[in-house]
């Protein structure tokens, strides 16, 4: 029973607990069938997930690494199994900013899944879905979006039209239509995934929390920070209830919330949630410019109020190592002392 109440507890969105009953099926399997059986490598592979969710990048990474090596060994390399852990292990590289390894681990699973399954299973649709939002994230939003139709198609075909993976891949839909600035279908497709989610999940799991910064994010865009900050606020309690207080979730949402608070000067609380943001990204393995990103809203804030100048310099060529944007040099050159 061990290793399903891992997986019970992480439906449930409690991570933490799910976290604690998979390291017992861990431990249990190991002494009863052998460290690499690959019963192990599935516990392994949940594992990965959990740790994943909990911002446990390293720990996840090392889960599902040893799962592959355990699958290849003993299933070969062709193997739907095998598919599985390249896919998830594609998600965690993609969430570090890895992009280039993420498309090569999803191409590689969809190949497989193809091959053994056909063009129209939904296996394939969580490859295929993930290249859409590995695209989107690498710049290539409208690239993005024949895969994402792709996997919605066949996500609703094989899982009915309410199912929480439709609700997935329109989540990451309207991400690419938004980042095209087509506000009104990407807003239709993220307040379906929306209601799909609460009538499936419940109001306070953590899988709405994504949809809710989107729409967010939606709103921002269009300049109605006040609104956008009502629907970051909702995902913050959604997620300070299941997270751990330094989870890169968090310092996602702070940073979100504090680029808002700049665009309405309100200059004291952007510093605020900055300042809570950035330990959280310096501390993860979150993508180089998205701490950029942080770093330079808080020089902006700092400076704004008049405070700790030099630190706020500081902060704003941290950031132009990475993120390179005219914006971004013409502020420090016209900060910086002759």
């Amino acid at each position: 029973m061990i290793p399903n109440l891992g997986i019970v507890y992480w439906a449930k969105g409690d991570y933490p607990a799910a976290k604690e009953k998979m390291a017992q099926s861990i431990q249990y399997q190991e002494k009863a069938f052998g460290a690499e059986d690959p019963k192990v490598a599935i516990s392994l592979g949940n594992m990965g997930m959990i740790l994943r969710a909990l911002g446990e990048a390293d720990a996840a990474a090392e889960h599902y690494q040893r799962a592959l090596t355990i699958y290849e060994r003993a299933l070969g390399r062709d193997h739907p199994n095998v598919a599985i852990i390249l896919n998830n292990q594609g998600y965690l590289f993609h969430q570090m900013g890895r992009f280039a390894e993420a498309l090569a681990n999803y191409r590689r699973a969809l190949r497989i899944w193809e091959k053994v399954f056909g063009p129209k299973h939904f296996y394939v649709a969580n490859a295929v879905d993930n290249i859409g939002l590995t695209l989107s994230a690498s710049g290539k939003p409208a690239a993005a979006i024949a895969y994402h139709r792709r996997a919605l198609t066949i996500r609703e075909q094989a899982l009915g039209p309410e199912s929480p993976d439709v609700a997935r891949t329109l989540l990451n839909l309207g991400g690419a239509l938004i980042d095209l600035n087509r506000f009104d279908e990407g807003m239709a497709a993220l307040q379906r995934s929306l209601a799909i989610n609460r009538k499936v999940l419940g109001p306070d799991h953590p899988k709405l929390a994504p949809v809710l910064i989107d729409l967010g994010q939606v709103l921002a865009r269009k300049g109605d920070c006040l609104q956008a900050q009502k629907f970051y606020q909702q995902a913050l309690d959604i997620w300070q209830a299941k997270l751990s207080p330094d989870h890169p979730d968090l310092g996602s949402t702070w940073t979100k919330m504090g680029a808002c608070c700049l665009k309405l000067k309100q200059n004291r609380q952007a510093v605020e949630l900055l300042e809570k943001a950035l330990p959280i990204r310096e501390s993860h393995r979150v993508d180089p410019a998205d701490l950029a990103k942080t770093r330079f809203l808080l020089a902006r804030a700092l400076w704004r109020l008049g405070q700790q100048k030099q630190r706020a310099l500081t902060l704003a060529r941290q950031a132009q190592n990475t993120l390179k944007t005219d914006e971004l040099d013409q502020w420090i050159r016209q900060r910086s002392p002759e």
